[in-house]
């Protein structure tokens, strides 16, 4: 399990599922040291509107990571569609879920970004400004074209929000 600290308002926090690490990336467009990249509770991959890599992101949102599941599944289902990255049209100051877009924490609002349609649905606001996790299964197609599962864990610690434990497995 990695944290992922995705604090920043402003700032992508990426990642190489092939070092297994953060990375610090110069011109993310155009570079393929990283998979999947995180600000706050929003997500994208290094592949379509967000980089030059292959990486998608694919749901089952029919499917529910466990403990038990996490380890047995051991390929990603046929009829799933691997999304790419692509902008999302916000929907401005909102008084009530669904909030589309990425916050802008300046206006209070929710402005047009890009980040993965797929694993958008890993959680969701409710009215009281609380992250809900859904543990659909996700998977990720990472910037080399490599298919990974993916659960992410929890949205908050000790510390506050915008912490990610995030469990991954390569090669599976």
């Amino acid at each position: 399990i990695v944290t992922i600290d995705a604090r920043s308002w402003n700032d992508w926090i990426y990642y190489s599922f092939e070092l297994e690490e953060v990375v610090n990336v110069t011109n993310p467009d155009n570079s393929l040291n990283w998979d999947i990249a995180f600000k706050r509770n929003h997500i994208k991959t290094n592949g379509g509107d967000s980089g030059i890599g292959e990486a998608c992101g694919i749901v089952n949102q029919n499917e529910f990571w466990s403990c038990d599941s996490f380890q047995s599944v051991d390929e990603i289902p046929e009829n799933l569609v691997c999304e790419y990255d692509m902008m999302i049209i916000g929907t401005g100051i909102q008084p009530n879920p669904p909030y589309e877009g990425c916050y802008d924490l300046m206006t209070h609002s929710f402005m047009d970004c890009i980040k993965n349609p797929a694993l958008d649905s890993w959680g969701w606001f409710d009215s009281d400004y609380h992250f809900n996790i859904t543990d659909y299964m996700l998977f990720i197609r990472d910037a080399s074209g490599n298919d990974i599962k993916l659960w992410l864990l929890s949205y908050y610690n000790d510390d506050g929000s915008a912490f990610i434990d995030m469990a991954f497995k390569k090669d599976f």
